[in-house]
């Protein structure tokens, strides 16, 4: 057998991956030791996550799998295993005799299916959640990042460079990470066919056909759910929703940085929400719960959907379906009711809080992971904003229920259930227990110690409807008292607890302005119903407050920057709306919304590219006299706006 790497060899990871080095990857995943054989290792398991090794691999890929496995077999586990030809599966974690890491076990599944456990001392790496990670990035495609570079020079006309990212989270390969975590922890209590055990185990089977079908794409783009339910096209639509996979749409982190050194960082992310029924609210069903009472208000949002025509027009199949199925739940719950039963009702909740904790769960593992400075004194304080307009609401073709009121209070019945549960970075996770969340193992942080999640939920409608009322201002409410109960100043040297108020106008403004503030302390995450349009717009405007920062000056100073990369077709914003709806490209915000930082001249610019992309999206298929309403629409858009630049003496026609 050839003599053991040296500590320096490991250590020195060269650029070129040459016969001579003393472990070997080669193109195809293939690990060689140095007693020649080849190790066909397909699949690799590493503080309970899993990763698949089947596709050729980048240079900068390959080294960094090899920094892992050079780390892992030491000389002396090299040696105990020199008499295998191949290893079907390598499984590492935390030994569990072991006080803390870098001692860890080692199992390894040869071609036959017999498993021989080892325990070994890593050589080079401190921690499985750094072996993690590096192996959660190799599993990410390359296409995943959307980067932008901002040039820009201060008065003294010294030149700096801005490096902006949006980073696509694989939500698919988390989400099946967090079903198989929480399928071990069930049938560990000896449960079996329990609806619970049953939810993770169809997730898991629709994520793997998801990923066959659309070839290894591991995360969901915004019209994911109604493209479902139009490809079962002959199935009525109760089943058609049952493909619905529960997981974070669009996600994606946003960082600015210079010199490598990161200036602000947060998530965007979709709703979260069950779509399968969008007709009424987690907080819909569990104030039935509380009060006994139907609120009628619920029936008479179903009720003109049940006949074949509403306002005159016909309805689908799958309309009609829809809000059928919706009423006879909530028949079912009140016929219940009068016989003081609630386990109809019970059944509903638990299905659907099932659904929103799979999705909140991944975006506080994210978080956490994104954000360890962020944790102190035992506290990690989460905060989401939302800018769903709470009075729209359409039932689309498809059959799905868009409502935003239901979205938005979907959500932050969610975050307001998860505050006060633990952490524990044991390694074990993703999974939920109760009132604890297990992650996986995070550098710094004692693998026994319980971290706090606080919290805190803010919905701001930016366009369409421009007031804080109705349930919108009674969330804000309460997580302003929320807040405030937690950081008594927090608020101080501001006019946003004033805006907060009912009834106070709610904009795009009012957006940007809290979540600048909100990320001088917290784990931030932003969206709208798909997180693109309306996101896109309140981030880029973030990003630019950041660059002003740094360069010790006003955001407006650099107005023409802002415009120029919002509507830059390579920048990331346009670039994120197309990777999640190739048909229509352009940013889709309300022009009649105050939209900071744009004049009249640069709102025609955004109206003519929505026109221009709904006649290219529509002609093609031929349904252009199914889209005149849309058009309509913007047209009108364009009369206003060419009505108000009329009435502009002057505006700034730089963009």
């Amino acid at each position: 057998m050839a003599e053991p790497p040296s500590k320096s060899q490991i250590n020195e990871i060269p650029d070129s991956l040459e016969d001579h080095d003393p472990i070997r990857i080669d193109q195809k995943g293939r690990i060689i030791l140095p007693n020649g054989q080849r190790y066909l290792i397909k699949h690799i398991c590493l503080g309970g996550k899993h990763y698949t090794l089947d596709h050729p691999f980048t240079d900068e890929q390959l080294r960094a799998i090899k920094k892992v496995i050079t780390s892992t077999f030491t000389p002396s586990f090299q040696e105990e295993i020199s008499h295998l030809n191949e290893v079907k599966k390598l499984t590492i974690s935390q030994a569990t005799n072991a006080a803390k890491p870098p001692l860890v076990e080692i199992k390894v599944t040869h071609s036959d299916g017999e498993t021989t456990t080892y325990e070994a001392q890593l050589s080079l790496l401190h921690s499985l959640s750094h072996m993690t990670r590096i192996f959660e990035d190799l599993q990410k495609p390359a296409d995943r990042y959307i980067t932008d570079t901002h040039e820009m020079k201060d008065n003294q006309k010294v030149s700096y460079s801005f490096s902006e990212k949006l980073t696509r989270e694989s939500t698919l390969l988390e989400s099946l990470a967090f079903h198989r975590a929480m399928i071990a922890q069930i049938t560990e209590w000896g449960n079996r066919n329990t609806p619970e055990l049953i939810y993770h185990q169809e997730q898991i089977r629709l994520i793997q056909s998801y990923l066959k079908l659309n070839k290894q794409k591991d995360w969901l783009p915004s019209p994911y759910f109604r493209q479902v339910l139009n490809q079962q096209e002959k199935i009525d639509y109760v089943t058609a929703s049952k493909h619905c996979i529960a997981a974070p749409v669009n996600m994606r982190y946003h960082d600015l940085s210079i010199k490598g050194q990161r200036q602000v960082g947060f998530y965007q992310v979709g709703v979260f929400s069950d779509m399968r029924n969008g007709w009424y609210s987690l907080k819909d069903l569990k104030t039935i719960k509380e009060t006994q009472i139907i609120d009628g208000k619920l029936f008479k949002s179903i009720d003109p959907y049940i006949r074949k025509k509403k306002f005159g027009k016909s309805l689908t199949d799958k309309q009609v379906q829809s809000a059928q199925a919706a009423r006879g739940h909530l028949v079912r719950i009140q016929t219940e009711l009068k016989s003081n039963k609630t386990s109809a009702l019970d059944e509903m909740i638990a299905e659907r809080r099932r659904f929103l904790q799979t999705q909140m769960v991944q975006l506080v593992a994210a978080q956490a992971r994104m954000n360890p400075d962020l944790i102190e004194n035992g506290q990690f304080n989460l905060i989401h904003l939302c800018w769903l307009n709470h009075t729209l609401k359409s039932l689309d073709p498809s059959g799905w229920m868009h409502d935003e009121r239901v979205e938005m209070e979907d959500m932050a019945e969610i975050f307001k259930e998860f505050n006060g549960k633990k952490l524990i970075f044991d390694g074990s996770g993703p999974r939920l227990d109760k009132d604890t969340i297990f992650l996986p193992l995070q550098e710094g942080i004692d693998n026994k110690t319980a971290i706090t999640l606080n919290t805190f939920f803010f919905s701001t409608t930016v366009q369409g409807h421009k007031k804080n009322d109705k349930e919108q201002a009674a969330i804000n409410l309460e997580n302003l008292q929320a807040v405030k109960a937690k950081f008594p100043h927090f608020f101080q040297g501001t006019d946003l607890e004033a805006r907060l108020q009912p009834n106070k106008p709610s904009n795009y403004t009012l957006a940007e302005d809290l979540m600048y503030l909100f990320l001088k302390k917290f784990a931030v995450s932003g969206g709208c119903l798909s997180a693109k349009d309306r996101t896109g717009f309140v981030t880029a405007r973030i990003i630019q407050r950041y660059i002003a920062d740094y360069m010790m000056t006003k955001v407006s100073t650099y107005k023409n920057n802002f415009k120029r990369k919002l509507l830059s077709e390579t920048g990331v914003t346009l670039t994120n709306i197309r990777e999640n709806t190739p048909d229509f490209d352009g940013i889709k915000v309300d022009v009649r919304s105050d939209l900071p930082g744009l004049n009249p001249y640069d709102k025609l610019k955004i109206v003519t590219k929505q026109i221009t992309s709904t006649i290219q999206m529509t002609i093609p298929n031929g349904q252009f006299q199914k889209e005149e309403r849309k058009l309509d629409k913007h047209k009108f858009h364009l009369l206003e706006i060419e009505r108000e630049l009329a009435n502009h003496e002057s505006y700034d026609r730089e963009v």
